[in-house]
């Protein structure tokens, strides 16, 4: 990333995320970069917001498999490996913590859900 080690002297530097139990990234197809010329690191403070995105990438999961598998899916049998949530849950009882961080590019949105990050400069 782009990181300003001093107002206005650049230098390179590296974010690194740990712990992370979930990543999310929007691409952005507009013909200019509006709301993502900060290039920012944000956190998201709303645990609704953290709980939204597991869920999501639950959902997605399922859902690439089935796209993908000719799978005998029952989405009411609580035993189907599809079904199984402990992993999830587990995460949701313990979000608080978890950070939800939005780093903003160019390119689109990335969401990393993450127990914390480290900046390293170069």
């Amino acid at each position: 990333i782009k990181y300003f080690a001093k107002e206005d002297i650049p230098t390179n530097a590296t974010i690194v995320f740990e712990q992370v139990i979930a990543i999310d990234f929007e691409v952005n197809c507009f013909d200019n970069f509006i709301g993502a010329e900060l290039f920012g690191l944000y956190e998201i403070f709303d645990p609704a917001a953290k709980i939204s995105l597991m869920e999501k990438i639950f959902k997605n999961r399922l859902e690439g498999y089935l796209y993908h598998g000719n799978y005998d899916y029952d989405p009411h049998e609580k035993n189907d490996m599809l079904n199984f949530r402990e992993p999830v849950e587990e995460m949701i009882h313990s979000i608080n913590n978890y950070h939800l961080y939005q780093q903003q590019t160019q390119g689109g949105i990335y969401y990393i859900l993450a127990a914390n990050y480290r900046l390293i400069c170069k």
